[in-house]
């Protein structure tokens, strides 16, 4: 370990903590740390380290660029005056576990993150209010607390991002909260006692988070007015509803000395009929409207074309408000994750938000419909992203740092969404809807395509990875490899089941009972590594959504495996799902040429009936 010198006993500490589980020797040199107000940055003359540091956050940044460095005689390097967060969901059902969010926290202080944003809905406490967050796994005040301290030591911000609009549908099953609902998940404007929550919001965020600055969401409220406020009080522009609640809720904030900042779409959608995107320019009419007190935050987790970044971020200077940029891991696509469209999306971003001097990026890691990923099956995104904003070309070097892989092995968790003749980026959730698409309804069989060779290539290099991955991680590992090896079998299982029996080949159709059972054999393993790899990083809250999902879909194996024995046997003359010829998906429109089918609702896979 490092020979200190004058360094504060707390940082000394904190470097230990960062680096102590890394998969590096650390080297035996003098290191030196002292304060200034200047550019940070560190040296080395092949002997003593010296660092400078504007941030405290930058020292662990300046040392990792150091140690992921080899055979260095000297070094040099300064770190750019950036502003680069992360953004992680609890909201979808996986609230992390504070272990979990403390060893993010010292990865991101490895990787320059200077900020973290933890996205909760109703998943926090809320003072005087026992149903916000209910029965959800949500933080108590004292995790907070704690997840607060733990950042402050590595020099991290953590940032409450909560809503104060939409996405609120959890807290709306419950009698209590029936006065300030207008429609789906959208909080009643205007209405007193929504803005009596808001104050209890920020209330118990003034008291456990030390950050003064608060991202209220805001976002996609498609339907904001068009509920009970329309019962109440008639057709109003929608405009001015938005602009006359954000108003509200920047007051109350200001009460507890609170800095804000929203998504910005909402101001987009209601000038452009409900598009985000324009290459208009917005109006200098709106432009005027929009409340000066809030940080606008402009995402875009899509595009690959910098030209459209380009106009956005040219339409978001047109406004009198500060703005920042967020881009989107991928983490949110099912099972596995899409880091390789993440980094192309990055490619894109980041070179025009350098070029036009957007200083300010975050990477959003979300959980849509289950939050079934891994939260550090991003690690390729995360590296990727802050090598590219703060322009150091790093990311081979420190993945292997915090991981013990290079950046290719660890690309691996991608597998379980390419597929067939998938192009070199294109983006699908098969995982998800080849997991769940049903046996005997198959509505995504129409868009099955042959996979069994990209299946056996891709479960050979996954095994080579798990033979390299360190013990900390193999759990990722293994679960990957657990689901591409059920879904060797269970991809086309529809596809193979209904060509059989359309053949009227009984014999056919007995010898695929074999794969039935097999599916179950896999199906219970994934089983159990995935469940290990929930129970690693999150609360228990929310996985009973996984047993039902997975537990129904092994009941669902052997009930059909059953149906097809019976049918077989003669105890039953014909199974009426399979009688049914399947249309394409897409209306014959070829829309899946470029197998670039994104499909992320578990329910809605599972069957066309109602659930």
């Amino acid at each position: 370990m490092f020979r200190f010198i004058d360094v504060e006993d707390q940082i000394k500490e904190s470097i230990i903590e960062a680096f102590n589980d890394c998969y590096i020797k650390i080297p035996d040199y003098e290191l030196s740390i002292k304060a200034v107000k200047a550019q940070s940055k560190i040296t080395f003359d092949g002997k003593t380290i010296e660092i400078e540091y504007k941030n405290k956050c930058d020292i662990f940044y300046l040392l990792g660029m150091f140690l992921s460095q080899s055979n260095l005689k000297e070094f040099e390097h300064i770190r750019e005056n950036k502003r680069i967060g992360a953004m992680v969901d609890n909201s979808r059902n996986a609230v992390l576990k504070v272990s979990t969010v403390k060893e993010l926290i010292k990865k991101l202080a490895v990787l320059g993150y200077n900020y973290l944003e933890l996205y909760t809905e109703d998943t926090y406490e809320v003072e005087d209010n026992p149903y916000f967050g209910y029965l959800r796994g949500r933080f108590s005040a004292s995790e907070i607390q704690e997840i607060d301290a733990y950042a402050l030591k590595f020099g991290i911000e953590l940032v409450p991002c909560i809503q104060t609009l939409a996405h609120l549908n959890q807290i709306f099953r419950w009698r209590v909260y029936s006065d300030i609902h207008d429609v789906n998940d959208i909080m009643l404007a205007g209405e007193q006692k929504t803005y009596e929550l808001i104050d209890k919001m920020f209330l118990t965020l003034s008291k456990n988070f030390t950050s003064r600055k608060a991202n209220i969401g805001m976002d996609e409220a498609h339907l904001v007015g068009l509920g009970k406020f329309l019962d109440k009080n008639g057709y109003k522009n929608r405009f001015e509803i938005l602009n006359k609640h954000v108003e509200r809720v920047i007051q109350i904030a200001d009460k507890y000395g609170f800095e804000l900042s929203m998504w910005s779409d909402m101001y987009f959608r209601l000038a452009f009929n409900g598009a985000y995107f324009s290459d208009q320019g917005i109006s200098k009419d709106i432009v005027d409207k929009v409340p000066k007190g809030i940080n606008l935050i402009y995402w875009d987790y899509y595009s690959l074309e910098s030209k459209k970044y380009s106009i956005m971020v040219d339409n978001h200077k047109l406004f009198n408000n500060k703005f920042s940029f967020a881009s989107g891991a991928w983490n949110w696509i099912g099972f596995a994750p899409g880091n390789k469209f993440a980094i192309a999306t990055f490619e894109a971003s980041l070179k025009v938000m350098r070029e036009k001097g957007v200083d300010d990026c975050m990477l959003t890691l979300w959980g849509d419909n289950g939050a079934e990923c891994s939260l550090f099956a991003t690690l390729p995104a995360l590296c990727s992203f802050s090598s590219m904003v703060l322009n150091n070309n790093n990311q081979d070097n420190i993945i292997k740092v915090l991981s013990g892989l290079n950046l290719e092995q660890f690309m691996s968790v991608d597998f379980a969404n390419q597929i067939g003749n998938q192009k070199e980026l294109d983006l699908n959730y098969s995982a998800k809807y080849q997991l769940y698409n049903d046996y005997l309804v198959g509505q995504f069989d129409s868009i099955v395509d042959d996979s069994d060779q990209v299946y056996a290539q891709n479960i050979a290099k996954l095994k080579e990875v798990l033979k390299a991955a360190p013990s900390k991680y193999q759990y990722i590992f293994q679960n990957q490899l657990n689901l591409l090896e059920l879904l060797a079998v269970k991809y086309n299982m529809g596809v193979r089941t209904r060509s059989l029996y359309k053949k009227n080949d009984k014999k056919g159709l007995k010898k695929l009972c074999d794969d039935y059972s097999l599916i179950l054999s896999r199906l219970e393993k994934f089983y159990q590594s995935f469940s290990k790899q929930w129970y690693a990083e999150n609360k228990g809250n929310g996985f009973e959504v996984q047993d039902i999902r997975l537990g129904g879909l092994m009941q669902r194996t052997k009930a059909v495996r059953q149906r097809i024995l019976d049918y077989c046997s003669g105890n039953i003359d014909k199974i009426e799902e399979l009688e049914e010829d399947i249309l394409d998906y897409f209306g014959n429109k070829e829309n899946f040429k470029d197998k670039n089918f994104r499909f992320n609702n578990w329910a809605h896979t599972a069957s066309p009936n109602n659930i």
